[in-house]
């Protein structure tokens, strides 16, 4: 992943998790004085709105590191942080439906169901996301996956990454006279 990329996914997953983490306080664990009151606190109503509004971002990120990120490493077969990205990558379909899902229910049992799953796969997700950072962060130091840092380095391009060999050195044979490109070649120098 590029900088904008890593810098595009931690911001909006934070702020995607804050914002909720703010809603369920604000919506669950605080208790009005009111009996007849719609909300329990007066930011409720901020706090799911600004949810609203930064979770395109987020969804726009999860995109743009698919292919360049999730799908690279599925495929080429990174072996260290692949159950913790598994983990979260695997998260994040469930999570988006069960937030659409949210804003068109509106039968109350199967509401609180969605919920509910909503609220345990955005932990499972940001739980998995920090795993994998700390796992990768802790590989990468001891530098002892050659494989996960050569798909790190070649993960921008758009071919799948191999092992850096070397190349080997084609040496003409001594007995075989050189072609008639070579000569051309050395008589235009």
């Amino acid at each position: 992943m590029n900088r904008f990329e890593k810098c595009a996914i931690w911001v909006t997953s934070i702020l995607t998790a804050a914002t909720g983490l703010g809603f369920f306080w604000a919506k669950y664990l605080t208790q009005t004085d009111e009996p007849w009151a719609v909300i329990n606190h007066p930011l409720q109503p901020w706090f799911l709105k600004a949810h609203i509004l930064v979770v395109p971002l987020f969804i726009f990120a999860v995109g743009a590191v698919s292919l360049r990120h999730f799908w690279l490493h599925w495929v080429n077969g990174a072996l260290h942080g692949r159950t913790s990205g598994a983990l979260a990558a695997l998260a994040v379909a469930p999570l988006i439906l069960t937030g659409y899902l949210l804003q068109v229910i509106t039968h109350e049992f199967l509401l609180s169901v969605i919920a509910i799953t909503h609220i345990v796969l955005g932990i499972v997700f940001f739980g998995g996301m920090l795993l994998h950072q700390i796992f990768v962060r802790r590989r990468r130091h001891a530098g002892d996956d050659e494989v996960a840092l050569d798909l790190h380095r070649n993960s921008h391009s758009r071919q799948p990454a191999r092992r850096v060999t070397p190349a080997p050195q084609r040496v003409a044979a001594p007995d075989r006279p050189a072609s008639r490109r070579s000569r051309e070649a050395t008589r235009a120098s």
